[in-house]
Protein backbone atom coordinates (compact mmCIF):
# COMPACT_ATOMS: atom_id res chain seq x y z
CA UNK A 1 0.00 0.00 0.00
CA UNK A 2 2.88 2.09 0.66
CA UNK A 3 4.14 2.06 -2.92
CA UNK A 4 0.78 2.85 -3.68
CA UNK A 5 0.29 5.92 -1.57
CA UNK A 6 3.50 7.56 -1.42
CA UNK A 7 4.81 6.70 -5.11
CA UNK A 8 2.00 6.09 -7.90
CA UNK A 9 -0.94 8.19 -6.32
CA UNK A 10 0.59 11.27 -6.85
CA UNK A 11 2.06 10.50 -10.62
CA UNK A 12 -1.12 8.53 -11.23
CA UNK A 13 -4.73 9.13 -9.28
CA UNK A 14 -7.57 9.19 -11.68
CA UNK A 15 -6.08 5.44 -12.47
CA UNK A 16 -5.34 4.39 -8.59
CA UNK A 17 -8.51 5.82 -7.74
CA UNK A 18 -10.08 3.20 -10.55
CA UNK A 19 -8.42 0.31 -8.55
CA UNK A 20 -9.72 1.49 -5.18
CA UNK A 21 -12.92 1.60 -5.92
CA UNK A 22 -12.73 -2.00 -7.17
CA UNK A 23 -10.44 -3.40 -4.78
CA UNK A 24 -12.56 -2.21 -1.70
CA UNK A 25 -15.31 -4.76 -2.93
CA UNK A 26 -12.86 -7.21 -2.90
CA UNK A 27 -14.04 -10.53 -0.68
CA UNK A 28 -9.92 -10.89 0.14
CA UNK A 29 -9.74 -9.02 3.70
CA UNK A 30 -6.42 -8.13 3.00
CA UNK A 31 -6.95 -6.37 -0.44
CA UNK A 32 -9.14 -3.93 1.11
CA UNK A 33 -7.09 -3.52 4.07
CA UNK A 34 -4.65 -2.88 1.91
CA UNK A 35 -6.92 -0.12 -0.10
CA UNK A 36 -7.30 1.60 3.28
CA UNK A 37 -3.81 1.89 4.16
CA UNK A 38 -2.73 3.70 0.61
CA UNK A 39 -4.39 6.38 2.43
CA UNK A 40 -1.96 6.53 5.73
CA UNK A 41 0.68 7.86 3.44
CA UNK A 42 1.67 11.20 3.78
CA UNK A 43 0.80 11.75 -0.15
CA UNK A 44 -2.28 10.98 0.18
CA UNK A 45 -3.40 13.62 1.91
CA UNK A 46 -3.67 15.68 -1.09
CA UNK A 47 -6.70 13.65 -2.04
CA UNK A 48 -8.43 13.82 1.13
CA UNK A 49 -11.88 14.38 -0.68
CA UNK A 50 -11.46 10.97 -3.19
CA UNK A 51 -9.54 9.44 -0.12
CA UNK A 52 -12.91 10.21 2.36
CA UNK A 53 -15.45 8.72 -0.37
CA UNK A 54 -13.38 5.60 -0.38
CA UNK A 55 -12.63 4.99 3.25
CA UNK A 56 -16.03 6.10 4.32
CA UNK A 57 -17.18 2.66 2.94
CA UNK A 58 -13.88 0.69 4.02
CA UNK A 59 -14.61 2.18 7.77
CA UNK A 60 -17.81 0.11 8.09
CA UNK A 61 -16.69 -3.15 6.71
CA UNK A 62 -17.93 -6.70 8.72
CA UNK A 63 -13.57 -7.16 9.21
CA UNK A 64 -12.51 -5.47 12.29
CA UNK A 65 -9.04 -5.40 10.67
CA UNK A 66 -10.44 -3.41 7.67
CA UNK A 67 -12.25 -0.75 10.34
CA UNK A 68 -9.38 -0.13 12.16
CA UNK A 69 -7.22 0.33 8.51
CA UNK A 70 -10.02 2.78 7.13
CA UNK A 71 -10.41 4.55 10.84
CA UNK A 72 -6.44 5.40 10.59
CA UNK A 73 -6.37 6.45 6.97
CA UNK A 74 -9.14 8.92 7.33
CA UNK A 75 -7.30 10.33 10.46
CA UNK A 76 -4.16 10.68 8.46
CA UNK A 77 -5.81 12.56 5.44
CA UNK A 78 -8.35 14.95 7.98
CA UNK A 79 -5.09 16.20 9.60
Amino acid sequence: PFAIGDGLLSRYPDQVFISCKKWMKSTNENVRWNTAMIFTTASAKKFSKDGKSILAKLEKDKSPFVAKAAKKALKNIQM
